[in-house]
């Protein structure tokens, strides 16, 4: 059993808010820069979404696949391999670096190849290839700031992407304010400015986790390519959480499209959701993000049962956040509604989502930490990736679509129909954990399948022989001679 201070409600909330925090800032910097270009006219806005879809396509498909690579890291780390815990850091970003790199040439050396999918608006074309040019090369330092803040994370050191995190979408916004509006002297760039801004935000925020990454690993700690085993268990932990990812970025484009055939009003009054679900969801985020320290710390000392608690302590203060930011939602609905200016119409069918919406917020936080959270870091993605496919495209897409082309349903009734996939997956997520067979990856074993033969002898790394030739196998790593 862990000591109640490694899964103590202080220790879930100092791993939890810093990335709360940071998911809460960022969406609301987020709404500011929106509203920044939105001062440029029609065709900035239309690039900047198509800017911001490939950010997003790009940003998910890194996520997840560092996600699984930081659940095998927060193990090797919790033994003290440091060694193992760097090669990992270095396998992520490597293979980070294969993904972003076509997509960065293409969109520097073509930007138009990226745009075409979105849109063949001539006009579009010519005011946002510039600005795509630069978001598409700012997808390279993206690369360092993923993987590096996933290292951090996966050792408990939440606090530093955030500080850095914080401290570039201030530069961004300066930036972006300064130079496409011609502030303090500056040329007067437009939509090229904020370009400047993203590029060079993410340039410097991508150095500050580089330095802090390497320092967290140790300058002198040698660099050790990691056995096939446990390249084999990276990739088979994460390339399930990229295809998740993708498969969530297409779901959520097919409703969309649902939304947008039912009328554009209709659809805008859904838009008009989504900031406050992100600022409320930002905080699940942060619960799950503390699983990787919490649970992979246990996992990587072979403590099973403490890492079972971990799990069920974490989703007991998901519950308890929950049922609290219902009530707040709803009392905010109207308000919140209120701050648009939109038709009466467009405004209640707004308030009558953002209902749907509190009233499913205990199933999707709890999903939010029991798939993000718990099972990606058990190393149970395969699981994770099956039965949220066939939830999404057997329950939820299936019923948006014979709710609003069939039934002809209001939007909120559609959204609620939709939602029943959360409640699917709840039920399915909650009897995985309870049976903990989510538990799939460990490092002890990977390590003991990958002997090393030192001095006629096989050595797991960080010196778990001692002077004797006696390994210790205690839970408690400082109970194991240095």
């Amino acid at each position: 059993m862990p000591s109640r201070d490694q899964t103590s409600l202080r220790r879930i909330l100092a791993l939890a808010l810093p990335v709360a925090l940071q998911s809460l800032f960022m969406g609301l910097v987020s709404l500011t820069d929106q509203l920044l270009v939105g001062q440029l006219g029609d065709k900035a806005i239309g690039a900047a979404g198509i800017a911001g879809q490939l950010t997003a396509l790009v940003g998910f498909v890194l996520t997840g696949l560092v996600v699984g690579v930081s659940a095998i890291t927060a193990q090797f780390w919790s033994r003290g391999d440091r060694p193992a815990a760097r090669g990992t850091y270095r396998f992520s970003t490597g293979l980070s670096l294969l993904i972003a790199l076509p997509v960065a040439g293409v969109g520097i050396i073509a930007p138009a190849v990226l745009m075409r999918p979105f849109s063949d608006d001539a006009a579009l074309m010519a005011v946002g290839t510039a600005f795509i040019r630069l978001i598409a090369a700012s997808f390279l330092p993206t690369v360092g700031v993923v993987a590096a803040s996933g290292l951090l994370r996966s050792i408990g050191k939440m606090k530093t992407p955030l500080y850095a995190s914080v401290l570039a979408v201030l530069l961004n916004l300066v930036l972006d304010w300064t130079l496409m509006f011609g502030h303090f002297g500056a040329p007067r760039l437009g939509l090229l400015g904020s370009g400047v801004g993203t590029l060079a935000a993410r340039l410097v925020e991508g150095a500050i986790l580089l330095v802090a990454a390497r320092r967290a690993v140790g300058r002198r700690v040698p660099d050790q390519g990691l056995a096939p085993a446990t390249r084999r268990a990276i990739l088979a932990t994460a390339a399930p959480l990229v295809l998740n990812e993708l498969v969530w970025v297409l779901s959520e484009n097919t409703y969309a499209a649902v939304y947008g055939h039912i009328g554009t009003s209709l659809l805008v009054a859904m838009a008009m959701t989504y900031p406050l679900q992100n600022l409320v969801m930002g905080l699940f985020t942060g619960i799950s993000a503390a699983a990787t320290p919490l649970i992979g710390g246990r996992l990587g000392l072979g403590d099973r049962a403490g890492a079972q608690t971990a799990a069920r302590r974490l989703l007991g203060v998901t519950l308890a956040a929950a049922l609290a930011l219902v009530g707040l939602v709803a009392a905010l609905a109207n308000l919140y509604a209120g701050l648009y200016d939109v038709s009466a119409e467009v405004r209640a069918s707004a308030v009558a989502c953002l209902m749907v919406f509190a009233g499913f917020l205990v199933v999707k936080a709890c999903n939010k930490v029991i798939y993000d959270g718990v099972l990606a870091t058990g190393g149970d993605t395969r699981y994770f990736f099956v039965s949220g496919t066939l939830a999404t495209w057997l329950i939820g897409v299936p019923l948006a679509l014979a709710a609003a082309f069939w039934l002809h349903y209001p939007i909120w009734l559609v959204y609620l129909c939709l939602s029943c996939e959360e409640v699917v997956r709840l039920v399915i997520g909650w009897r995985r954990v309870r049976s903990q067979k989510w538990m799939r990856v460990n490092v002890a074993d990977i390590a003991h399948r990958t002997k090393r033969f030192i001095h006629g002898r096989d050595q797991i790394p960080d010196q778990v022989w001692d002077d004797e030739g006696q390994r210790h196998c205690g839970l408690d790593p400082r109970s194991r001679r240095e």
